[in-house]
């Protein structure tokens, strides 16, 4: 073992003395898989600038991403959650433009919300990391009336594309969501409690890049992920003035527990433990439904804050057999506090209703904006 360790030494050190040739004339030299890992995992703090792999040779790069991975899934997840809990809000006016909770249940009813939202994270990870992503996707859903309990499944899938950087290491992320959800909501006069349980995947293919101009190499690594996820949430609102303007008031629980599955990039492990995350939205509605020979128009502007509890960072632990060396570090997957503002208008015609909306989502690190738009039909 000892003789590997000294080997794995001498050739990462005949390689970065080679790189620094290649670097007089603007070129990196390739480095090896058994070389970047040896450079990632024996570092040797304080030794000034450039000396450090754990600063400069892409430790933090590479175990931060881990939290981005986390970070994705929880944005598919919320992503996921809100094009359902509109949809549930669209179909709680229904019952309101009705003669009372039991007729406005009548029919079954089928639904789907596209959407599409960026988000741009700084500092999350890690301090200096930034991250970059675009997601498209759509849900689809059927609903089920009993009396004043609606029962009903959702279907959802969607694409996100990302980029994280941190210094000269930069990973590039590609991942395919897919979610189902079972959700029941429940009304009687002003009073609602709604929920659902859910199972999601998020399947990753991601290129990690690290270039190090000083010492004149790059090491670039494609390989792929899972991320599983297991939800529940559970939220109750009042209706405490509906004449001119109504007033809803709202607070509940989400829950997610979320898995991604081991990765190598060359010859380095890395593994991360599970996070359990609480998030506890409280928030208010604010607006008005217009109710006129059976057509509707529903403008909603909803206001929230979002303490979170729980796993807020990723544990990885970083492992190559080829040099027997280990090492854990922690990145953040979330913040713990988030406010979100959206604002949307709705509008139906007997069984069909159509809402397009726009939504912010924003912490100390993160910010996201994203637009849907949710059809809904009552057969």
């Amino acid at each position: 073992m000892k003789s590997k360790r000294v080997f794995s030494f001498l050739t990462a050190v005949s390689l970065l003395v080679g790189g620094a040739l290649f670097a007089q004339n603007d070129e990196l030299y390739p480095l090896e898989d058994e070389s970047w890992a040896f450079l990632l995992l024996h570092n040797d703090p304080g030794q000034g600038q450039g000396s450090s792999p754990d600063e400069d040779l892409g430790m933090k790069g590479a175990v931060a991403f881990q939290g981005t991975l986390s970070a994705t899934a929880m944005s598919s997840i919320n992503a996921g959650q809100k094009a359902l809990l509109r949809k549930l809000d669209d179909r709680a006016e229904e019952r309101a433009a009705s003669d009372g909770a039991a007729a406005s249940t009548n029919g079954i009813s089928t639904w789907i919300s596209p959407y599409y939202r960026h988000t741009h994270r700084s500092g999350m990870e890690e301090k200096g990391g930034v991250s970059k992503e675009d997601s498209g996707g759509s849900g689809f859903g059927l609903d089920l009336p009993f009396r004043n309990l609606v029962i009903g499944g959702a279907f959802d899938a969607g694409y996100t594309r990302s980029t994280y950087t941190y210094g000269e290491a930069t990973t590039k992320n590609d991942s395919e969501y897919f979610g189902l959800t079972m959700y029941a909501d429940w009304a009687e006069d002003k009073l609602r409690v709604y929920g659902g349980l859910g199972f999601s995947l998020d399947s990753h293919d991601f290129t990690f890049e690290q270039k190090n101009h000083d010492f004149g190499f790059r090491y670039k690594k494609s390989t792929d992920s899972n991320t599983y996820a297991l939800t529940w949430a559970v939220i109750g609102e009042y209706k405490v003035y509906d004449k001119a303007v109504y007033v809803t008031p709202y607070a509940g629980v989400r829950h997610a527990f979320i898995d991604t599955e081991a990765y190598k990039i060359g010859m380095v492990s890395f593994d991360s433990d599970p996070q359990y995350i609480f998030r506890f939205p409280i928030g208010v509605k604010v607006g008005h439904l217009f109710n006129c020979s059976g057509f509707t128009l529903r403008p909603q502007a909803n206001l929230s804050i979002e303490p979170v509890l729980g796993d807020t960072k990723v544990s990885t632990k970083i492992h190559s057999r080829a040099i027997g060396t280990s090492e854990t570090s922690k990145a953040r997957m979330t913040d713990g506090f988030y406010y979100d503002a959206s604002v949307g208008v709705t509008a139906g015609f007997y069984g069909i209703a159509l809402t397009l909306a726009y939504d912010f989502h924003g912490s100390e690190h993160e910010t996201e904006h994203g637009v849907s738009l949710t059809y809904n039909w009552r057969f």
